[in-house]
């Protein structure tokens, strides 16, 4: 046995780390930015950590590592679930108030996270007055429970 076998026990404790920390730090930016898509490449880090541990669980770094990558898989598994359902439900509340087919339009898939709506939101400087208009009709719907007296003046 060489000199780094002895001294890694045939693995990368230290690459199941970083992997795992990866798979954190992507499970919390990635998937508000990107959904799904986010979802699986932390869930990959994840994985990934886990089997480079696996290699070298004879060390405490490779425990360290397979315990990171199902943090990681965990966090990406439940943040997923918190935004697409946090977006779903916008989408939904959107579609039921006709003064606002602006944010319906923009929400409509919830699976592509923050990024899917910033792909989609107008370039003009009215169609974004519109509708910033109708988010905030929206928001004061959701702040008082009941829906205000005037709606949003349409352009």
């Amino acid at each position: 046995m060489s000199t780094y076998e002895k001294r890694y026990n045939g693995g990368h404790p230290v690459l199941a780390i970083v992997l795992g920390l990866l798979g954190i730090v992507a499970a919390v930016l990635l998937i508000l930015l990107a959904g799904v898509v986010g979802a699986v490449i932390a869930g990959l880090l994840g994985l990934a950590a886990i089997l480079v541990g696996l290699a070298a669980r004879k060390s405490g770094r490779g425990v360290g590592g397979i315990t990171l990558g199902i943090i990681a898989i965990l966090m990406s598994v439940f943040i997923c679930t918190g935004v697409v359902s946090a977006l779903s439900k916008a989408r939904d509340v959107a579609k039921t108030i006709p003064e606002a087919p602006l944010v319906a339009k923009y929400l409509d898939n919830p699976n592509l996270g923050i990024l899917g709506i910033a792909l989609k939101v107008p370039r003009d400087e009215a169609s974004m007055q519109e509708l910033i208009d109708q988010l905030n009709y929206v928001n004061s719907i959701v702040d008082k429970g009941t829906a205000p007296e005037a709606a949003p003046a349409a352009n």
